[in-house]
Parts: structure tokens; C-alpha cells; sequence
């Protein structure tokens, strides 16, 4: 058995505590939810600005709980923050936490990263001065799948990648960036970005855009934006010279394709055929698979996943793109 790591929780927001009350939502629900059934964690405190739900998180989860960050720190000396508080204030809680008397060995920050490629900057830098270990919570990259298709693209299943489509649901910040990230993770460094404003696309009706991206290796991947108020959709299309792969299912189903040369319409030509090798995985909220991996990385079994420069590059991306 490892080391069991001591937690605290700030933000008690939707993310950090507030979705363990929507019964539609796969459990762990939030990040209080995530590290109550870390087996290798334990929560010991919980914290918000707003004193009157930090009371109320508190005790519905039997935790001690608090309106600052400072004063936990030195009581609790917790191993992991967990930072799910609004975007705006990542950045300056990050600085505040890595300049604290007792601070703690890792931050995991709820994406995005910052809205300004700026902050997120000076959050890395932050982290990196004071030697704690950053992680951004871009989820699908923790999630075995998710792995898996990563080492079979990168063992060169379908071969030298050739172009990507995408199709996902919500607002630029609150959803797109996820599709970002998990481009990046596949495909690598985004060298410029094209942008056309779709309209509303988020429940508060945050604008979603339609992307065209260009990374180093000279792949394009396209980006389309849909309003997530008539329904969710996270898919993307990834195409090779020798087969291509579907993620679907918000990212939870791996469906192959393998290059075949009888085409029947016509000769002298080939077609994509499905590989029965297709995968798919339950419904989860990646929290779960985040708390395990940043206790993976504490005890030094695994490299962080999802870096404060891979949440830097996300926002950078949008921020262009914007």
C-alpha cells in the first residue's frame, strides 16, 4: 500500500463539491467527491471564499472547513490542493499557495489554466520557483482509453497522421478548450490557428468558435462548435495514410479503421473498413482517474500527464484563436 497523501479542496463550486447534487452525473461527481474515494488520499479540509458554503460543504462531508487557503495550510499542511475555484482567480491562488509557509508538494488546477495566456505563465513560473508539481485537470488524458490510443497512435497503428475533424459542444473556455488539449495530446504543438465566431454555444451563452489548427508536423484539424443547449457531442476523427480512429461517446469509445483496397463503387481505389478491435469504456467524470494520477505522481511511479505548460499551450491556443 502507498503513501496516503492529505488533501484540501478550494473552490466548492459546480466542480469542487456542488455536482455530487445532480444524480445525472457519474460518480466521483466533483473533486470533494474524487479524493473521498482516492484510496491512496485523504481529504482533511475544505475551503471557499463564500464562508456560508464553505459551512455547508463542510458539513455535509464531515470535514473542517474554512473561507481562507492560508490558515488551512498551516493547520492541515495538506500534500495536494485541488483548486476548483472560477478561472480568473487560478493564477493569483496558485502564486498565493506557492508562497505560503507550508505549502503543498502538488496543485491540481481545474482547466482553464487562466483566461490570459499571462497569468498562466506566471502560474508555471510560480510553480516551478517553489519546486511543487502542477497539474491541469484536462481529464480525458488520465483516462485509460484515452492512453491506450495515444501509444497505438504513437506505435503508428494508422500510420503517419494526415488530418482531423472535430465536433464538440459548449462555450470556447468552458468546452472547446478540452478538444484543444486533447489534439495537442495527439498530435503535439499547435503551430497557428484560424477562427471564425460560431454564435452562443454555451448554457450562458458563451460563444463557441469554428477552428482550423496547423501543428508543427504540418497536420491540420478542424474544429467544429455546437450549441451545447440542444444536446452534447465530443467526438474527433483522426485520419492516417493507413487506417484512422473515432473517438466518441464524449471521448469513451475508440472505434478503428483499417485501410482496404477493394473499393466497391470503383476501381483503383481504397476505402477505410472497421477493425472489430473497437474499444469503448463507462461513462466517467475523469476525476477519479485524476486523483490516482496525481497521487502516481507524489510517489514518483509516473511524468504529470497534463502540465501547467500543457494548460499554458491550451490557453494560448485560445487566446489566439480569440
Amino acid at each position: 500500500m502507498g503513501i496516503t497523501y492529505r488533501v484540501a479542496v478550494v473552490g466548492l463550486g459546480k466542480q469542487g463539491w456542488l455536482a455530487d447534487q445532480d444524480e445525472g452525473r457519474p460518480r466521483p461527481r466533483s473533486h470533494g467527491s474524487a479524493w473521498q474515494n482516492c484510496p491512496r488520499a485523504e481529504l482533511v479540509v475544505v475551503c471557499d471564499a463564500d464562508l456560508e458554503r464553505a459551512q455547508a460543504a463542510g458539513e455535509a462531508l464531515g470535514l473542517p472547513w474554512s473561507a481562507s487557503i492560508l490558515a488551512p495550510l498551516l493547520e492541515h499542511q495538506p500534500d495536494i490542493v485541488s483548486l476548483a475555484t472560477p478561472p480568473d482567480t487560478h493564477a493569483p491562488l496558485i502564486e498565493t499557495l506557492c508562497e505560503a509557509a507550508a505549502p503543498p508538494q502538488l496543485i491540481v488546477c481545474e482547466k482553464p489554466l487562466a483566461h490570459s495566456s499571462k497569468a498562466a505563465q506566471e502560474a508555471v513560473e510560480a510553480c516551478r520557483k517553489a519546486g511543487i508539481a502542477l497539474l491541469v485537470n484536462h481529464g480525458r488524458r488520465f483516462h485509460p482509453l484515452i492512453r491506450g490510443v495515444k501509444r497505438e497512435l504513437d506505435g503508428g497503428r494508422i500510420g503517419t497522421p494526415l488530418w482531423a475533424s472535430a465536433w464538440t459542444s459548449g462555450g470556447l473556455w468552458d468546452n472547446q478548450i478540452h478538444m484543444v488539449d486533447l489534439l495537442r495530446f495527439f498530435l503535439w504543438e499547435v503551430r497557428w490557428v484560424h477562427a471564425t465566431w460560431q454564435g452562443p454555444c454555451g448554457k450562458q451563452g458563451e460563444d463557441g468558435l469554428v477552428m482550423t489548427l496547423r501543428f508543427a508536423d504540418g497536420v491540420y484539424a478542424l474544429i467544429h462548435a455546437g450549441d451545447i443547449r440542444r444536446y452534447v457531442q465530443t467526438d474527433l476523427h483522426l485520419f492516417g495514410d493507413r487506417g484512422s480512429v473515432w473517438l466518441r461517446q464524449y471521448g469513451l469509445g475508440a472505434i478503428w479503421y483499417n485501410v482496404d483496397a477493394h473499393y466497391p463503387l470503383a476501381g483503383g481505389y481504397r476505402r477505410l473498413v472497421l477493425d472489430e478491435s473497437s474499444d469503448v469504456a463507462p461513462p466517467t467524470t475523469f476525476l477519479g482517474e485524476m486523483a490516482k494520477h496525481a497521487c502516481d505522481v507524489l510517489e514518483g511511479k509516473v511524468e504529470p500527464w497534463c502540465t501547467g505548460e500543457d494548460g499554458l499551450a491550451a490557453v494560448q491556443v485560445l487566446e489566439a484563436a480569440e
